[in-house]
C-alpha cells in the first residue's frame, strides 16, 4: 500500500495549516465543511496549485505537482462547495501514482449563527502507471464537521475524515516486467482535526489547531517499498495568523504567517518544525497569492487565484 496526504491553498499553506477553527476558504472547508456556512464570505471560484519538494519522499529534482479547482457559495443559512483536485502524487514519468478527488459539500448554521454543521461527499480516483501498464481504482468517503461560536468572536471547530482505500487490480491481471508487484492498494489515512479560531476585527484572524492522522497499515514509499509509512498515529500542532495591511477601494492586501510541528510518518525520518508565510492581493474581484512552507528537507510553494 502507498500512503497519501493532502495540501492546500495560499491561506492554508501561509498559515501553516492552522485553519481548523476558521475554514474560511473553499479549500480549507473541504475537510472542514461547516466553514462554508459559518465563516465563508459570499462565494468564489478558486484555482490553486502546489509545488512540493520533499527529500523524504523522492528526489527533489522531481517535484510533486498538485492542483485544485473549486467553487463555493454562502447563501444564508446554507453554504455549498463543489471541487476537483489532485491530492497526492509520487514518482516520475516512467512509474508514478496519483490520487484525485471530486468533492461536493454542504453546510448549515443554526441557533442565531452560533453553531454550524457540514458534510462533504468525496469520490476518489487513483491512477498507477508504469511505462505502458495502467491501473485505476475508485473509493468513496465523507468528511464531517462542526463549528461553534463563543463570545468574543472565538470559534471552535472539529472535523473527521475516515480512511479511504483504493483497491488495485490483482497482480495476476497486471504484471509489469520492469517492477513486479508495483500495482498495490493505495491507503489514505483517517484525519481528525480540532481547531480554535479568533476574529477580533476585520483586519486580523488567528487560529490554532491539532491534526491527528491515523495509521495506514503496510503502507510504504514508492521510491523504496521497505520504508514504511504511517505505522503509528501522528499529530501536527499548528498556529497561524492573517493580517489585512491594506484595504482601500477595490484593493486589499493580506499577509499570512504560521508554523507547525510535523511528527514524521516515515520510518527513519526526523520530526520537522515548519515555518510558512504567504502574501495575497485583491484587485476588484480577482485575488491572487503566493505562499511557501519551508523546513528541513522540504520546500513547498502554493499559488492561488480567486474570483469572487
Amino acid at each position: 500500500s502507498w500512503s497519501t496526504s493532502a495540501r492546500g491553498d495560499i491561506r492554508t499553506v501561509g498559515m501553516g495549516g492552522g485553519t481548523g477553527g476558521l475554514a474560511d476558504t473553499f479549500l480549507a472547508a473541504v475537510d472542514k465543511p461547516s466553514g462554508l456556512a459559518m465563516t465563508l464570505d459570499h462565494g468564489d471560484l478558486t484555482f490553486s496549485s502546489n509545488d512540493i519538494r520533499d527529500n523524504y519522499i523522492q528526489d527533489p529534482d522531481l517535484p510533486l505537482g498538485l492542483s485544485t479547482y473549486g467553487a463555493a457559495l454562502n447563501q444564508y443559512p446554507w453554504g455549498f462547495g463543489l471541487g476537483y483536485g489532485s491530492t497526492y502524487r509520487e514518482g516520475s514519468d516512467d512509474a508514478n501514482i496519483q490520487v484525485r478527488e471530486f468533492r461536493a459539500s454542504g453546510a448549515r448554521v443554526f441557533r442565531n449563527n452560533t453553531f454550524a454543521v457540514g458534510a462533504s461527499l468525496i469520490f476518489g480516483v487513483s491512477d498507477q502507471k508504469i511505462t505502458d501498464s495502467n491501473d485505476h481504482a475508485t473509493a468513496l468517503s465523507v468528511a464531517l464537521g462542526g463549528m461553534y461560536q463563543l463570545p468574543g468572536r472565538l470559534l471552535l471547530g472539529a472535523s473527521y475524515r475516515p480512511p479511504m482505500r483504493f483497491a488495485a487490480n490483482s497482480p495476476s491481471s497486471l504484471l509489469p516486467a520492469q517492477l513486479p508487484g508495483f500495482f498495490q492498494a493505495i491507503d489514505a489515512p483517517s484525519r481528525l482535526e480540532l481547531g480554535v479560531g479568533w476574529i477580533p476585527n476585520r483586519f486580523v484572524r488567528g487560529a490554532a489547531g491539532l491534526t491527528l492522522v491515523g495509521t495506514s497499515e503496510n503502507a510504504a514509499l514508492l521510491r523504496d517499498d521497505t520504508v514504511r509509512v504511517g505505522t503509528s498515529v501522528s499529530f501536527q500542532p499548528k498556529l497561524g495568523l492573517t493580517y489585512i495591511f491594506l484595504d482601500v477601494k477595490h484593493i486589499k492586501a493580506t499577509v499570512y504567517a504560521g508554523s507547525y510541528f510535523e511528527v514524521t510518518r516515515i520510518d527513519g525520518a526526523y520530526n520537522r518544525l515548519h515555518g510558512a508565510i504567504g502574501l495575497e492581493s485583491k484587485l476588484w474581484f480577482i485575488t491572487a497569492g503566493l505562499g511557501t512552507d519551508i523546513s528541513a528537507k522540504i520546500q513547498m510553494t502554493a499559488t492561488t487565484t480567486i474570483i469572487s
